[in-house]
């Protein structure tokens, strides 16, 4: 091959442009282009709001905060998304218990809340859960599910073959617990109201402080051992906290951070924007975020994020549109 290209299954192409072979020989772009031998995010669902999204197997899972639990195969270059549950009161977060049920929060303005489910796998999963207040973020496995209570100003435990809901209820008032997640049998959540981020062991709630004095703690998430959170104002900023290290800013001085997720060596955070479209999807190695890397800006108001190892998504409410970069 001539100097600057590569061969690929006995023929030469340039790696830092080319659609199908972009990088390295066989990774495909899809609906996206090759710009220095990096894919580019692209268009994968139109006309359709995702506020909160994740992956399960070859299937992306979605809320709108409207109605409607959507879905689609992430198997092709495009999705067409398909109905999972209809007639939702504001869907708002989603869970999967790494096994077999999808769960999500139906947040209903504050009154007359419930949590959903549907059965992915060969377990079945608990009844819908209702007379709950305003459940806002959820997390689950296969010995409980997790959600934060917003109107209540509690954590509450269910067991996941059904029984008693174990409630935690915060000392202090208005402390508005927002994103939770589940790491290393612990669970974890944000106080938004409070500015704080605590944890307990699931199984006896023992509350801990895990750090305070943030403006907004918000989504949180975990990757291998490491439980990640955004503060999504004055100014916005993403931390990490693991267990022996204590919890460190990760990066600060972002505009609105609403979201993130990560796999090894890498994280990505969706900044909402302060404005109608100047939103960002910006990711680094969290080992040394100095110049996190813009992945893509001028998008109206991206929110729900997810990644699986070949993948990311992003929903951009603003446009109707979910956005899918091939890693």
């Amino acid at each position: 091959c001539e100097t600057g290209t590569t061969s690929c299954g006995g023929t030469c192409f340039d790696l830092s442009n080319t659609t199908n072979h972009c990088g390295s020989c066989t990774r495909d772009c899809l609906g996206g282009t090759c710009v220095g031998g990096e894919c580019t995010p692209y268009v994968f669902a139109s006309s359709t709001v995702a506020h909160d999204m994740l992956v399960v197997g070859s299937s992306l899972y979605w809320v709108d905060e409207m109605s409607t639990v959507w879905t689609c195969s992430t198997a092709g270059a495009s999705c067409s998304p398909t109905t999972l549950a209809g007639g939702q009161f504001i869907p708002t977060r989603l869970a999967y218990d790494g096994t077999s049920c999808l769960f999500w929060t139906n947040n209903n303005s504050g009154a007359n809340g419930s949590i959903g489910s549907h059965q992915l796998g060969s377990t079945a999963c608990p009844a819908t859960i209702t007379g709950l207040g305003a459940p806002q973020g959820i997390a689950a496995d296969s010995s409980y599910i997790f959600w934060t209570d917003t109107a209540a100003n509690k954590i509450v435990r269910y067991p996941h073959g059904g029984g008693s809901q174990v409630p935690y209820t915060i000392p202090m008032t208005n402390s508005f617990p927002a994103g939770i997640a589940l790491e290393g049998g612990f669970v974890f959540w944000a106080e938004d109201g409070a500015g704080n981020v605590e944890q307990s062991p699931e199984n006896n709630w023992v509350d801990s402080n895990i750090t305070g004095g943030l403006s907004s703690p918000w989504a949180l998430s975990v990757v291998g051992s490491t439980v990640y959170w955004v503060d999504d104002w004055n100014p916005g900023s993403v931390w990490q906290y693991t267990s022996g290290a204590g919890a460190s800013q990760v990066i600060g001085s972002q505009d609105y951070p609403i979201r993130v997720v990560g796999d090894t060596g890498v994280i990505y955070w969706t900044n909402w924007g302060s404005s109608s479209n100047n939103g960002e999807l910006r990711t680094c190695d969290p080992a040394n975020c100095t110049a996190p890397k813009l992945v893509k800006g001028s998008l109206q108001k991206p929110e729900g994020l997810a990644i699986t190892p070949s993948d990311v998504y992003f929903g951009v409410p603003g446009a109707s549109e979910i956005y899918r970069l091939v890693r």
